[in-house]
């Protein structure tokens, strides 16, 4: 499901990097599609692409609701994760 969403989004994820970059539009930070989303639709109109003779119309659809649904890219935004040790469990609850 991740790589067909991908693959759908991937030349309309170009099309708003470069029509919403920050050099063009004035802002602060430039633009991507919403990945959740996207996968979002893409679950959710699945069924319907395949079954249906408007494979077309569900896709420029999709076109549309990509482009529309968009975040900032904001840089810096990377944190470390805290890896927790396991706590050691009572041997009662040791499995058999």
């Amino acid at each position: 499901m991740t790589t067909l969403c991908s693959a759908m989004s991937h030349p309309i994820e170009q099309k708003v990097r470069e029509e919403y970059s920050a050099d063009k539009t004035g802002n602060i930070y430039s633009q991507k599609i919403n990945r959740t989303n996207a996968l979002s639709v893409t679950k959710s109109s699945l069924v319907s692409m395949f079954f249906k003779s408007s494979f077309k119309t569900i896709l420029a659809a999709m076109d549309v609701i990509f482009t529309e649904k968009r975040i900032e890219i904001r840089p810096g935004r990377k944190f470390n994760r805290h890896k927790r040790n396991r706590s050691q469990k009572s041997i009662n609850y040791k499995p058999i």
